[in-house]
């Protein structure tokens, strides 16, 4: 798929490519030591209801094939290696702050970007989710059709990061709060429960009430 550069000239116009993900997976299925730990099959090959999971979502979006994407790439000259890498990052990064549910996170794991967010003029989170809200918008206005985000995907990313950002100011400037941590307003739970739904009513996506009522009274 083809998207704007992240920072930097706004016509810059860089391509990503999952089929590379293949390529280094092949790569590295004879060896022991491995870049992509984690990647698998299912991950990389998954069905349409398998493409809402999570985990295997996290798979993909790993700083641990971002790394072996750069090495690898590099070394056995795959093309596009560079640009898939740096869509990737962009991903970890936007999940480092999403995902923070414990004050330590991001100590633990020697990483800024999961510390908690704060509204402090210079955090370094608030400055990433504005850039990725313009980095969207960005993307919107391109002609490309390559591989683009459905209309819903994108929306549902814009609107997440820019509430992330409103309610964090709220939280600090009206509630007093020093940080928030944004794990805890997602909707995890509920959208594993309707997980269950679908995987009971026969790995349907679209469930209508009645498969919800059946799912119930199992």
């Amino acid at each position: 798929m083809h998207y704007p550069q992240f920072e930097g000239e706004e016509n810059v116009v860089q391509t990503a490519s999952f089929s590379i993900l293949r390529k280094i997976y092949d790569i590295e299925s004879s060896e022991l030591l491995k870049f992509s730990i984690g990647l698998t099959r299912k991950a990389l090959w998954p069905t349409n209801l398998e493409r809402q999971n999570v985990s295997l979502a996290l798979k993909i979006f790993s700083s641990n094939l971002v790394m072996g994407l750069l090495e690898l790439g590099e070394k056995h000259n795959l093309m596009h290696n560079g640009d898939t890498a740096n869509f990737l990052n962009i991903f970890c990064a936007w999940w480092d702050i999403a995902n923070v549910k414990i004050v330590t996170k991001g100590k633990h794991k020697n990483n800024p970007m999961a510390e908690p967010i704060t509204d402090y003029f210079n955090d370094i989170k608030k400055e990433f989710l504005k850039k990725f809200i313009a980095w969207l918008d960005k993307f919107e206005k391109m002609n490309s059709n390559n591989g683009r985000f459905s209309r819903e995907t994108h929306s549902a990313l814009r609107q997440t990061s820019q509430a992330f950002l409103f309610v964090t100011e709220y939280c600090c400037n009206n509630l007093n709060m020093s940080y928030l941590l944004l794990r805890k307003i997602q909707t995890d739970e509920l959208e594993s429960r309707f997980g269950q739904y679908r995987s009971m009513s026969g790995d349907q996506y679209h469930i209508s009430i009645r498969h919800l009522y059946e799912t119930e009274n199992k």
